[in-house]
């Protein structure tokens, strides 16, 4: 059994690392705040705007077509 990651998902997990590196709010307040709730909001809008909220979703639905277990 091969247990290692193919060139493709490599390629994927290396994008996904790069975006959140660049990307994930530092730090990401609490939710329980209207400040923090509207945080997460804008966390989320910026997921779905990437394409990384539901990436096993078809493209034309906002996802990444990404299978669960390959990326």
């Amino acid at each position: 059994m091969d247990l290692s990651w193919s060139a493709h998902e490599e390629r994927f997990r290396q994008e996904a690392r790069d975006w959140l590196t660049q990307n994930v709010p530092q730090p990401l307040p609490s939710g329980d705040t209207r400040a923090g709730f509207a945080a997460h909001v804008e966390w989320e809008r910026k997921l779905f705007d990437a394409r990384w909220s539901v990436v096993s979703w078809p493209h034309k639905y906002g996802g990444r077509d990404a299978s669960r277990g390959s990326g």
